[in-house]
């Protein structure tokens, strides 16, 4: 448990621009590579270094969708919209991601018809919020999601897959989709970066 007296303040620890870029990096990778636990210890000193930016928020958020926690990433970003002053339309973005997956489409469809109204959003965003809209009804079943029971501060290690008889050839490899949205950003590739 961290005590407040030894969490990072501003005057104590201060940081620059590129290293609290590179830290968001790194948080989006642990999120990507399942080390939801440390993610969020980074999200979480981030948001005390620019409580005004949306990424560390983001980032909170997507560690709580990650292991299933829908709500607990609403509230995030819900919270957040009270004191980011920077990057609202990503903030707004996430939050339409979040209602999609959680089962919200009605507040879904609102937040992301309202950002498409904006003129604004420059072309990540655009892109980013033109793939929600087109594949809302993809994410909004959520089921592909592990349930917080199944998350560990470590992935598990990986693992030959077993080739049994009829489930394909020795050595073949799966394609991935490349049409297939990731939901884990970089930090370079967040929306306004």
């Amino acid at each position: 448990m961290i005590n407040k007296a030894d969490s990072f303040t501003e005057p104590q620890f201060p940081l620059a621009s590129e290293e609290i870029r590179l830290l968001a990096e790194l948080g989006f990778a642990a999120i990507n590579a399942g080390y939801i636990v440390p993610a969020l210890g980074i999200f979480h000193n981030l948001r005390v270094l620019r409580p005004e930016h949306a990424f560390s928020y983001i980032g909170i958020a997507l560690s709580h969708m990650a292991i299933g926690s829908f709500d607990e990433a609403l509230t995030c970003l819900s919270d957040a919209d009270l004191v980011v002053t920077v990057e609202r339309d990503d903030l707004q973005l996430y939050r339409g991601l979040a209602s999609t997956v959680s089962g919200n489409v009605a507040a879904a469809d609102r937040i992301l018809l309202e950002l498409s109204k904006e003129n604004g959003l420059d072309d990540k965003q655009r892109f980013f919020l033109n793939t929600l809209l087109q594949k809302k009804h993809l994410l909004g079943g959520a089921t592909r999601w592990p349930t917080p029971a199944k998350i560990s501060s470590r992935p598990p290690p990986l693992s030959e897959p077993e080739n049994k008889e009829g489930c394909g050839k020795a050595g073949a490899v799966e394609k991935v989709n490349p049409q297939s949205p990731s939901t884990t950003p970089t930090a370079s590739s967040l929306p306004g970066w």
